[in-house]
């Protein structure tokens, strides 16, 4: 699966965050952090802190504890199945980044036994040495509805992987950290691979995010979310000719600073209008428009291929 940045079409890409998932009843954030509270600390204070800031408050810098715990809470949950989430996975994208430490994109793409039978068998490990807590270059290889293989990468980790779940300022740190030193390392790759006409091998989720056209949804762009605005920022530095950022949104002003965050880095912020509670209607327009997206960058790499003068001879 590599990344061919010179040809007419960048990869696809899917940025899932938890909205989708809470659409079918899932749980939210501060509900699956309230048991860690044991220092019991007013719901007023925790209200002023960093979503990134609150597990460590609550609970103390065991973060090896947080993890353990939150990683059993999550495996008991039932999973967030919808059939907005089938339609949107049903896009011909070629790679899917996620923050969801769950298997639900596993399971609409391969049944829901997968976590039981196919997460050991999917498990890849991208990278060199012996790093496979690292999220960075972990992913799970999943057979997509058109037969090919799609590689699911769970950004902050997932609940069958205890040590790897992102969720404290100290693992936040961690993997920006180590984000950082992998694109050091890349050094002008993205470049030099496109003007030589060299196909790139993706180890990371980062080379994914950095080359494709990227679409993410439900995902909120918390700016706790430190590792991947460090990504988007540096998507928008790149000197490589590289794909598009669309982020969708809702009309709510409250994510207004986001938008305009975004909006600094040459991300498109889609706006979709929001009628009471009624999410369900913008998942299915995000979707919609991201088909019409798809099959507009397939149609223009088809245009852009030269004939064959051979031919024509």
């Amino acid at each position: 699966m590599d990344i061919h940045l010179h040809s007419g079409r960048k990869p696809q890409v899917l940025l899932l965050g938890n909205g989708m998932l809470q659409l079918a009843q899932g749980m939210d954030w501060n509900t699956l952090i309230a048991p860690l509270n044991t220092r019991q600390v007013p719901e007023p204070v925790l209200a002023q802190l960093p979503m990134s800031m609150k597990p460590e408050t609550m609970f103390g810098t065991r973060f090896e504890h947080i993890s353990k715990h939150m990683a059993d809470v999550l495996l008991q949950a039932k999973p967030c199945l919808s059939p907005q989430l089938d339609r949107l996975l049903s896009l011909d994208f070629d790679c899917i980044l996620t923050t969801n430490y769950t298997y639900e994109i596993e399971q609409t793409l391969a049944g829901e036994r997968w976590v039981k039978s196919g997460r050991r068998s999917s498990f890849s490990y991208c990278g060199e040495g012996h790093a496979k807590q690292h999220n960075l270059q972990c992913c799970y290889i999943v057979s997509g509805r058109s037969g090919r293989q799609i590689p699911v990468w769970h950004v902050h980790g997932d609940a069958c992987r205890s040590t790897s779940l992102v969720l404290s300022y100290h693992s936040y740190v961690r993997a920006s950290s180590l984000l950082f030193a992998y694109s050091q390392s890349r050094k002008n790759i993205f470049w030099e691979s496109q003007q030589e006409a060299r196909p790139i091998v993706p180890q990371a989720w980062f080379d994914w995010f950095l080359c494709g056209d990227v679409y993410s949804v439900g995902f909120g762009w918390n700016p706790c979310e430190v590792d991947l605005w460090w990504a988007a920022e540096r998507k928008s530095r790149e000197k490589a000719v590289v794909g598009s950022h669309v982020a969708y949104f809702t009309d709510d002003i409250r994510q207004d600073a986001q938008k305009e965050m975004l909006r600094a880095m040459n991300t498109e912020v889609c706006v979709m209008p929001l009628d009471g509670d009624k999410y369900g209607a913008v998942y299915e327009a995000v979707t919609e428009d991201i088909r019409k997206r798809i099959q507009r960058a397939d149609a223009a790499a088809r245009q852009a291929v030269p004939e064959d003068p051979v031919a024509h001879s």
